[in-house]
């Protein structure tokens, strides 16, 4: 999946103009000021996913779905807000980069970067993909109730930035440092989720190989499957598949992933990855449900 057939001029004017409505009908849904406004954007047959691990993840199907999913959400969380949204366009799909900033009942402020992934077909959202890290997010709860481990810590795509990110997951299947660093800009911002023990942010080249480094050496190993490349102006927004096991165990627990790039110059000059790290973390590291 991913790489869209050659569309003709006319093509790519319609192309245009239907994302950027989709743009418009996601910024109105995030506008929306409640449940009922909320629905007049959503598909009847909507499907609503999140990870698994939150107390308000699962996949919810349909408006009922989505009422039962907000019901949840109001009922753990004490406030909520989204701040500084970010839309990319990527066609029939809509990315939205943002923070999460709230508080579970009884618990303390989280504010973590998160990515929700919108399908819009006919003016309608029919499918949207959530990915936050989760872990962090359980971390605020109180106790008993979250993740409890304190030893864990220009329109149009160009083709050849996607060749960059092709030749960097390639690279990375490969083991190949050397290949890896060939695609990354010295100045490279490496964001990975915080709660992870190879987790954080790192800088440059070295950092970059302080991040392989730790990684190599936990007591997990894993590969990814990249489902679609999507189309989002001067981003790459991967969605990956991430499998993952404990080196010596025998079962591989799959979580969704999504990874944002930014590439200049035919370097990559950032990137953040999300995805379900609480899943993650109880399935490799052997790590018991809270």
């Amino acid at each position: 999946m991913g790489e869209r057939p050659e569309l003709s001029e006319a093509d790519e004017k319609n192309r245009a103009s239907v994302s950027g409505s989709n743009v418009e009908v996601i910024r109105a849904f995030y506008e929306a000021e409640d449940v009922p406004a909320m629905i007049e954007f959503l598909d009847p047959r909507v499907e609503w996913r999140v990870p698994e691990s939150l107390p308000w993840g699962g996949i919810f199907r349909g408006h009922d779905g989505f009422r039962r999913f907000f019901a949840t959400v109001t009922d753990q969380i004490a406030e909520f807000r989204h701040e500084k949204q970010q839309y990319l366009d990527a066609g029939d799909r809509v990315v939205v980069l943002l923070r999460s900033v709230g508080r579970p009942m009884g618990g303390s402020q989280f504010d973590e970067p998160e990515v929700h992934v919108y399908t819009v077909r006919n003016g309608k959202i029919v499918r949207v993909d959530i990915y936050v890290d989760s872990a962090m997010v359980l971390r605020t709860f109180p106790k008993g109730k979250g993740l409890e481990d304190p030893g864990l810590r220009d329109m149009g795509l160009s083709q050849s930035d996607v060749a960059v990110v092709r030749a960097f997951y390639d690279a990375v299947a490969r083991k190949d440092v050397d290949a890896i660093l060939d695609v990354l800009d010295p100045q490279v911002v490496w964001r990975t989720p915080e709660s992870l023990p190879w987790g954080g942010t790192f800088h440059g080249h070295e950092g970059f190989r302080e991040f392989f480094g730790r990684l190599v050496q936990e007591p997990v190993e894993n590969r990814r499957e990249v489902e679609e490349y999507l189309d989002a102006g001067d981003r790459i927004v991967t969605q990956l598949r991430l499998f993952g096991r404990a080196k010596d165990g025998d079962t591989e627990t799959e979580v969704p992933e999504v990874h944002v790039w930014t590439v200049r110059n035919g370097k990559i000059v950032d990137l953040e990855a999300i995805f379900d790290t609480a899943t993650a973390l109880r399935a490799w590291l052997r790590q018991p449900q809270a």
